[in-house]
């Protein structure tokens, strides 16, 4: 089993919804790790940053997480010359081809669409219920001079399925 600590940011209201219930996952919403609930692994400083960056001045809710999972059900792309990043590129690459063929356009409005879907697909065929990676999250500096950066400053994980959370507590 692997075990992750995550922090989620968000608005209170929807913090204290999320601690007396559970993660809705947005099935509709993709991000740049696909489909799920987003979590920093050990990072509670970058859940309240982007709690600040998405609700503004409204009242802030952090949840702290212990997620127990099964390794065959993570999709771990921290390490760049992995079997799992190969493949992600290689499944990528593979839809980018199969639509040009089709005559398909494959341009998206941004990144992370295209690198979501592509996780998805990839949980979808291969049972992984919890994508791991790097990520850079923008930061204010980042935002007022538009000097935005792609080396990472945190572990991001996106679940897919939240009963693989044993523990939560609101903390903020």
């Amino acid at each position: 089993m692997n075990h992750y600590i995550g922090y989620h940011g968000t608005d209170k209201t929807s913090a204290e919804r999320i601690n007396k219930s559970n993660f809705s996952i947005p099935y509709g919403k993709i991000g740049w790790l696909g489909t799920g609930a987003y979590f920093f692994q050990e990072n509670r400083g970058m859940a309240e940053y982007w709690a600040y960056t998405k609700v503004g001045m409204k009242p802030k809710g952090i949840l702290r997480c212990e997620i127990s999972i099964p390794k065959k059900k993570v999709f771990d792309a921290t390490n760049p010359l992995s079997e799992e990043n190969a493949f992600f590129h290689k499944v990528k690459e593979g839809i980018e081809k199969e639509l040009k063929k089709q005559k398909v356009n494959v341009s998206v409005a941004n990144e992370k669409d295209f690198d979501g879907k592509t996780y998805n697909l990839i949980c979808k065929q291969k049972g992984y219920e919890l994508v791991r990676a790097f990520t850079y999250t923008y930061q204010e500096e980042d935002r007022k001079n538009k000097t935005f950066s792609r080396v990472p400053n945190g572990v991001e994980l996106c679940l897919r399925n939240p009963a693989y959370i044993v523990k939560k507590e609101l903390i903020k």
